[in-house]
């Protein structure tokens, strides 16, 4: 029945979750799912990688000024090469900066990517009938709300806060109801008994490396930052890095004890005020009071293999934190303002709809790209919620005053205590990513920060759009005022500054290949060169139909960018091999990119 594999599932979550939780894995707040094999063993030269006495790792680009040097930088670039090895498995997506050498059993396991689930040994048969309980309590509760007669209560478009429910409707309401039940639970609770074993989608080898790649104390294992594959590390250059990330004064602060438990008084104490002012109800203050035993967020870097010299992206993780849930709050209130902006780009459709509609391009038109070196740690604190604030004012929408959810904000910002090795810090200056609200909060500060900068210009771009820190603008004074106002745009404000990409035929902008010939704007489907296309492993104890939607999303996916046919078929046969390699069945696939062929690319741009 179709219950069953979602049930089977479930029950081998603790196993399943084993992969990714090797070695002090984390995931990321944007892992992707897309990878191709291929193993990127760096080849260290001398005695390995050397850090810079007294200063951290070596950054050898110093054209992009301080802002861009405060980067992490894992490897000196032009101290390592990157051999690819291919496996009997495909390729590999396996990049291996440690000095540690992987069997071929690790390299086989860590190429399936951290979201592979291995099948479990053993059914847990606990979570097995609490799964089945929910599945059977979801059913009640649709039969008790269908007809509306029990449907009460002011219903409106805004979220509501509150803590989930747990109440189940009274048994015996409809007696095929609970036959169905007593059914789905005999006949799932019947097959724990039968003595065939379960099929292992693990080879011995592969197991072996699952239980010593756990007991390695000297390499660390990371999603990479962008394009997916797996990174392994030494654990010492992570962890000199880390803190030489933590190090620099302008954004954190160490502290010498957790300051978890004062933080969590000080949100505590807003939220009643907020009560006590009649802007939330008993229900809503239940859910965002920090009630159980939080913790101090947790600090992670995230290996950027497509940019030169590795650097990393520092993440905080607000999971359990004492501001993680005003954090969703405020950026329930704030997100409605993001659209409102301008150059507001949601995400790759809509930047597809702006392109066609904006038309044929003048002679001479260049085209740039342009992104802002870590935006969310850069950002000052006033001038951030200061940008909110007057967003709040133009709109005149939220149900709560402008300044009391500024202050709410302000508390997240300015109060994000974090650990990293034992050590307490807090951040001083931008934002975590991690946090709910950072992306609405970035977006409103560069809407406030492009629009000043724009006014103030000495020459304009004729067409202007971003997503959050990813800029894309169309130049038509020629070259040398371009890198005038590129200048400009650098030196307009202290912490934010910018990279530049532009070319009169051809830029790279979202997962998106700009092509312009003779004015006539074409598209096609953009990947980093160091995109490992792991799309998730068909033998992965995934539901099955979660591995059979895979291909046709991704030729939908290529369908919708690629705006000839030419460029279509070319990454079609590109997805139906990295699938292939993955395990996926040719035929399989070759079907379901046939049935985005068929769908028009008008259709694939409207909104539902």
């Amino acid at each position: 029945m179709a219950l069953a594999p979602h049930i089977q599932q479930a029950s081998s979550r603790t196993s399943s979750e084993a992969l990714s939780n090797i070695t002090g894995v984390t995931r990321s707040h944007g892992a992707t799912t897309a990878g191709l094999n291929t193993v990127s063993q760096h080849v260290l030269n001398g005695n390995g990688l050397e850090p810079n006495a007294g200063s951290g790792f070596r950054n050898n680009d110093n054209r992009l000024g301080d802002s861009v040097r405060r980067q992490a930088t894992f490897l000196d670039a032009r101290e390592s090469t990157c051999t690819v090895g291919e496996t009997t498995a495909g390729l590999n997506t396996v990049v291996n900066l440690s000095r540690r050498d992987l069997t071929d059993g690790e390299v086989s396991l860590l190429s399936k990517g951290l979201n592979f689930c291995p099948t479990p040994k053993d059914l847990d048969r606990f979570n097995l009938r609490k799964d089945i309980n929910e599945f059977i309590r979801r059913i009640r509760l649709k039969e008790y709300f269908y007809d509306g007669d029990n449907v009460g209560g002011d219903f409106s478009d805004v979220p509501a806060f509150r803590n989930k429910s747990t109440w189940i409707p009274e048994r015996g309401r409809q007696i095929a109801i609970e036959a169905y039940a007593q059914a789905v639970e005999e006949e799932i609770l019947s097959s724990l008994n039968n003595e065939r074993g379960v099929y292992s989608n693990l080879s011995e080898s592969e197991r072996k490396a699952l239980k010593d790649l756990k007991s390695y104390d000297d390499i660390i294992i990371k999603q990479a930052d962008k394009g997916s594959g797996v990174v392994v590390m030494d654990r010492e250059t992570y962890v000199n890095e880390a803190f030489r990330q933590l190090g620099d004064r302008e954004v954190y602060r160490e502290t010498p004890t957790d300051l978890t438990q004062q933080i969590m008084e000080m949100v505590n104490d807003r939220l009643r005020k907020l009560l006590g002012d009649g802007y939330i109800d008993d229900k809503t203050l239940d859910y965002l009071l920090v009630n159980s035993t939080p913790r101090a967020g947790k600090f992670y870097l995230l290996p950027k293999i497509h940019k030169k010299g590795c650097p990393g992206r520092p993440v905080v993780s607000g999971c359990g934190t004492c501001t993680e849930r005003v954090s969703e709050f405020v950026d329930c209130h704030i997100k409605p303002l993001v659209p409102e902006i301008p150059s507001y780009i949601k995400d790759t459709k809509h930047f597809l709809q702006v392109l066609r509609d904006f038309g044929r391009l003048p002679e001479g038109a260049i085209l740039v790209t342009a992104d802002v070196v870590g935006l969310y740690p850069h950002i000052p604190h006033e001038e951030g919620l200061s940008a909110m604030r007057e967003a709040f004012c133009r709109s005149g929408q939220s149900s709560i005053p402008a300044e009391d959810l500024v202050d709410l904000a302000r508390i997240v910002v300015t109060n994000n205590n974090l650990t990293f090795n034992g050590k307490h810090y807090v951040q001083i200056l931008g934002t975590a990513i991690g946090t709910k609200m950072a992306p609405s909060y970035a977006s409103i500060f560069m809407g406030k920060l492009e629009s000043d900068l724009l006014e103030r210009a000495p020459t304009k771009p004729i067409f202007w759009k971003r997503f959050i820190d990813d800029i894309f603008f169309v130049w038509t004074e020629g070259e040398e005022k371009l890198r005038e106002f590129m200048e400009f745009m650098n030196s307009f404000h202290n912490t934010i500054k910018f990279t530049f990409s532009w070319s009169s035929q051809q830029v790279n902008f979202l997962d998106v290949n700009v092509v312009l010939s003779n004015g006539i704007v074409s598209t096609d489907l953009y990947s980093k060169p160091t995109d490992k296309h792991q799309y998730l492993f068909h033998t992965s104890c995934h539901p099955n139909s979660c591995k059979k939607g895979i291909p046709f999303g991704q030729a939908l996916r290529i369908r919708r960018i690629c705006s000839t046919n030419a460029f279509f078929e070319k990454r079609a046969r590109e997805l139906c091999n990295y699938l292939v390699k993955r395990g996926y069945k040719k035929d399989h696939v070759k079907r379901e990119i046939d049935r985005g062929r068929r769908i028009p690319r008008a259709d694939t741009l409207r909104d539902k």
